[in-house]
């Protein structure tokens, strides 16, 4: 099978491993070793999910025929839906990313200027001077851009990849209506 990386959707490819038979008598081959597997994965994928959805759209024989699946499901040896391989929870971003946008809080309150309870009492306030007007207005915008910023990219969806020669089955769920056996060149 073709590797899966879910950032982005796309196409996969796999091989059967082996000869398939009728499920009846066991003894007429249907779907030879060597046929090719055509399907599509999922790149929506929410924060905690550690399988990869995947439909599987047709078989294509050796003999270059191919009959639609119309989306049956892949799924592991065990049965489970979907594929797990590997997870990237993207941790060092999304903590790199809280830890950067506090320090970024912290400096835009230290950038506004002080007051509140000045010399004359509670109520007295200092006016600040147009630099201290111009550090505030800058670290307040500042902030709010960080912090806009800072907060879509904590939201990271796990990249999940499954790496190629991956082993699955794939979930049969409608009949199956074969012309006949595969005859492969020599019977």
């Amino acid at each position: 099978m073709t590797g899966i990386n879910s950032d982005l959707p796309g196409e996969v490819t796999a091989q059967v491993t082996g000869n398939l038979y009728d499920s009846v008598h066991e003894r007429f081959l249907l779907i030879p070793q060597g046929s090719k597997l055509v399907g599509k994965y999922d790149s929506k994928v929410s924060v905690g999910q550690t399988r990869v959805l995947m439909a599987w759209e047709r078989i294509i024989f050796p003999d270059g025929r191919s009959i639609d699946l119309s989306g049956m499901e892949g799924v592991d040896l065990e049965g489970y839906a979907g594929f797990h391989d590997l997870v990237d929870n993207h941790y060092l971003k999304i903590f790199g990313n809280a830890i950067l946008m506090s320090l970024v809080m912290a400096g835009a309150q230290m950038s506004q200027p002080g007051g509140g309870y000045g010399m004359g009492g509670m109520n007295s306030f200092s006016n600040p001077s147009m630099g201290q007007a111009a550090m505030g207005s800058v670290g307040q915008n500042m902030s709010m851009t960080m912090e806009q910023y800072l907060g879509n990219t904590m939201n990271i969806q796990p990249t999940l990849k499954i790496r190629p020669g991956y082993r699955f089955d794939i979930t049969v769920t409608k009949d199956m209506v074969f012309p006949g056996p595969y005859l492969v060149k020599g019977d």
